[in-house]
C-alpha cells in the first residue's frame, strides 16, 4: 500500500456529504471494496509495454561490476552528446551489444 497524504478535511466533507444522502434515502448503499474490485483490475495496466522505437522487445536485466558501471559512466562523458542514440548506460548496452551481434554476424 502506497504511503500518500490523505486530506482529513475531504474525508470529513465526504462523509458529511454520504450522511446527507443517507438521511434522504437510508437504502442508499456505497460500494464496497468488493464492488470496486473488477472496476479497478479492468482499468490496472500490468508491466511496461513491450514496445520501443524499434518494434517489440524484451526486457533482459544484467548485473554490471564496479568497474564496468564505471567504464560507462567515463564513456558517457566522454562522449557527450556525439552520439544522439545512446545517451544513458542502457543505450549505450545496447547500442555496443547490436554492434558486437553485427560483427559476429548473428544479427
Amino acid at each position: 500500500m502506497s504511503k500518500r497524504m490523505v486530506d482529513m478535511e475531504q474525508v470529513r466533507a465526504a462523509d458529511r456529504r454520504v450522511a446527507r444522502v443517507r438521511k434522504r434515502n437510508p437504502n442508499v448503499r456505497m460500494p464496497t471494496e468488493a464492488d470496486l474490485q473488477p472496476v479497478a483490475a479492468s482499468q490496472r495496466q500490468r508491466g511496461r509495454p513491450g514496445l520501443s522505437a524499434e518494434g517489440p522487445s524484451t526486457l533482459l536485466s544484467i548485473r554490471l561490476s564496479p568497474a564496468m558501471a564505471q567504464a560507462l559512466d567515463a564513456y558517457i562523458t566522454r562522449e557527450g552528446g556525439k552520439r544522439p542514440i545512446a545517451r544513458t548506460k542502457g543505450e549505450i548496452v545496447r547500442f555496443v551489444l547490436e554492434k558486437w551481434l553485427q560483427k559476429e554476424g548473428l544479427l
